[in-house]
């Protein structure tokens, strides 16, 4: 959960690595949600309207697609479907997996605030797993997580998008970053 007491003691710099890592894998599975519902509404939207009604696709596929950009954003295999029985939404991550690369694409050209939500998780994720990584006693962690299919997969992310985001990670700005989508959330989860 966000704590505001938290956030100030990180944006001191008053924090250890290992507390910002147990931080950031906190925030991590916050930011999920986050960038779930924000797509949530912007393919809702994009589905409602007339072009795409008339394209088949069922009443809730925008929770799909939206599940799929979310995964994939976030440095998951694009084409998995462990743990899904039911073959009619097997289906139907399918056909949205087809357009996840295209559709993630579109978004983070064209809103800016969430790539830098993106970009600033996949970089800050990326530190906190090399980091894991070495806590754990392998040896040059950095390159483990990098030579790993998931840190592949964020690199790609990170090479496609990460130079319209041209400022470094950093937990003390990551920080003030998740405040602001978290506030975003709260107000949205009023609303609804």
């Amino acid at each position: 959960m966000f704590s505001i007491f938290e956030s100030i003691r990180r944006f001191l710099g008053l924090t250890t690595m290992k507390e910002d890592t147990k931080w950031f894998f906190k925030q991590y599975e916050i930011v999920k949600i986050i960038i779930y519902k924000y797509l949530s509404l912007w393919f809702k939207q994009i589905f409602d309207m007339p072009e795409f009604k008339n394209m088949g696709f069922s009443e809730d596929f925008y929770q799909t697609m939206s599940a799929r950009v979310t995964h994939y954003l976030l440095g998951g295999d694009k084409d998995s479907i462990e743990g899904i029985k039911d073959k009619k939404i097997i289906e139907e991550i399918k056909l949205a997996n087809k357009h996840v690369e295209k559709w993630a694409d579109d978004v983070l050209d064209k809103d800016k605030d969430l790539c830098e939500l993106v970009v600033q998780t996949l970089r800050m994720y990326s530190i906190f797993k090399s980091y894991l990584y070495e806590i754990e006693g392998v040896d040059n962690g950095n390159q483990k997580f990098l030579k790993s299919k998931e840190g592949e997969r964020i690199t790609y992310i990170l090479l496609k998008h990460g130079n319209k985001i041209p400022t470094s990670p950093n937990p003390r700005r990551y920080s003030i970053l998740i405040s602001k989508w978290y506030l975003w959330l709260n107000f949205i989860k009023k609303g609804e």
